[in-house]
């Protein structure tokens, strides 16, 4: 019905059938344009040629090959109106870089703290604390050994036998075993006085001897490595305080960092791959959900129809994106960077967000694509999720990639996000610029896929759309 007046009146599969259309609007468009030549003919003075002409024209008629600005702002216009419309979708969009930041910063890569330690003291018997070293302390280096172990993070927990904490240890209520002998003070003071005229008794007795539970590798080793670090602290402390030349057993003379700090954990290795993966994704299923949006409620093919080209379609939603991006960016940056201060070269601040922006970018497009290739939000949610793991366990972003399968390794460096992870790593923590490699090449990769994921949008919307 038009201006009050029925046009046709059919079911719609037999309207569609009948005037060779694909969607209802587009029968309605040609049902349109008919009346308005018949308005000017007249139903007797219209050819038969003219007739058909127009019927099979009409689509045709409403297109545009040219590019023009103002279609593309109208459309950016409208696709800005539909955001301050949803004003909830809009929140969530910039709130989940945030809550996504937050947590893992918040719950991975930090060292394990309040670790329970299971320890024998055979040296402390009857509360006699008078084994100490004539000149450092008068209490025992077994408790001063605990002392600096629980400044580091550990709870020990005492035992009156090696039995007994070895039950505990396997009813996994402490993460190893630590033991003390009756001599450990005055063998620790003689191999730290002699050196290596010490003893075999002194050197032997003078090691802690532990039993760890490598159930969890992570924290065994993590367990592993405070004990060592506590025997090496108090071996210093009694060589500065005695002043013994002696060099404390496999100690190790560190200077400063060639590239980040000494102390780096493992959140502050995590960030950049964090940073890469976030920026990518998040573009994308947003992208994704606008798409698809405007697919299933007829507004793409109805812009089409109106006369906007597939490039200026594509400028229009990439002026909105870019605009959510660039707001996710300076979320995601100042949780990362500012609130849980991981480390970054001031210098290669400027680089970091260019470079993110250039991941962002890639992950659109890919979101671009997804779309044009689903016709349902369910098939493009698992297809976007499930290329998500994978991309996510090959980029290198919770183990090193000298860690991986030499083939999956090789495959792994072809993906857009693999590179990207090493080349944000080296700008914010090696402040490289572009003229090094590991930056350029991945710039290239991110342009390539880019492209790629364009001319496959391109040729899937091109293929999908009705000819007429």
């Amino acid at each position: 019905m038009r201006n009050g007046k029925i046009l046709a009146e059919n079911d719609p599969a037999t309207m569609m059938r009948e005037h060779d259309a694909s969607s209802l609007e587009e029968v309605f468009l040609k049902l349109c344009r008919q009346e308005l030549i018949l308005n000017d003919y007249g139903d007797e003075d219209l050819p038969e040629d003219d007739k058909f002409h127009s019927e099979k024209s009409e689509y045709r008629l409403f297109q545009s090959t040219s590019f023009k600005w103002d279609r593309v702002l109208a459309y950016s216009m409208k696709s800005f109106t539909w955001m301050k419309r949803n004003i909830a979708l809009v929140l969530f969009t910039l709130l989940l870089p945030i809550v996504q930041c937050t947590l893992i910063s918040l719950t991975v890569g930090e060292d394990p703290r309040g670790l329970k330690l299971g320890v024998v003291n055979d040296e402390v018997l009857d509360n006699d604390d008078t084994n100490g070293t004539e000149c450092f302390s008068n209490t025992p280096l077994s408790r001063e050994f605990l002392d600096i172990l629980h400044g580091k993070g550990m709870i020990w927990v005492d035992y009156p036998s090696l039995e007994a904490a070895h039950l505990a240890a396997r009813e996994n209520n402490v993460w190893g075993v630590a033991y003390f002998n009756q001599n450990y003070s005055s063998f620790v003071f003689e191999r730290l006085k002699k050196g290596q005229k010490a003893s075999e008794l002194a050197i032997n007795g003078s090691e802690v001897i532990a039993w760890l539970d490598m159930s969890s590798q992570i924290i065994g080793k993590i367990v592993k490595q405070r004990i060592e670090e506590t025997a090496l602290e108090l071996f210093f402390q009694v060589i500065k305080s005695c002043n013994f030349s002696t060099t404390p057993p496999g100690s190790l003379a560190k200077e400063q960092a060639v590239f980040g700090t000494l102390n780096l954990s493992f959140r502050q290795f995590m960030t950049p791959a964090n940073a890469v993966l976030f920026t990518f994704y998040l573009p994308m299923m947003f992208t994704l959900g606008a798409m698809l949006m405007e697919k299933t409620s007829g507004l793409f093919e109805r812009s089409l129809v109106a006369g906007l080209t597939l490039l200026e379609v594509a400028i229009g939603h990439i002026i909105l994106q870019m605009t959510i991006l660039i707001a996710q960016l300076v979320c995601m940056m100042i949780v990362l960077y500012c609130i849980f201060e991981n480390h970054i070269v001031g210098s290669s601040i400027p680089w970091c967000i260019l470079f993110l922006l250039f991941v962002g970018v890639c992950g659109m497009f890919y979101g671009l694509f997804v779309a044009a290739l689903c016709d349902s939000f369910t098939t493009a949610s698992c297809l976007a999720i499930g290329s998500y793991f994978p991309l996510f366990m090959l980029s290198g972003a919770i183990w090193p990639l000298e860690g991986m399968n030499p083939i999956l390794r090789v495959v792994s460096t072809f993906f857009p996000v693999t590179s990207s992870v090493e080349a944000y790593r080296s700008i914010s923590v090696r402040s490289w610029s572009i003229a090094y490699p590991a930056v350029y090449v991945s710039v290239i990769s991110l342009t390539f896929w880019t492209l790629f994921f364009g001319v496959l949008t391109a040729v899937l919307v091109k293929w999908k759309t009705p000819k007429n």
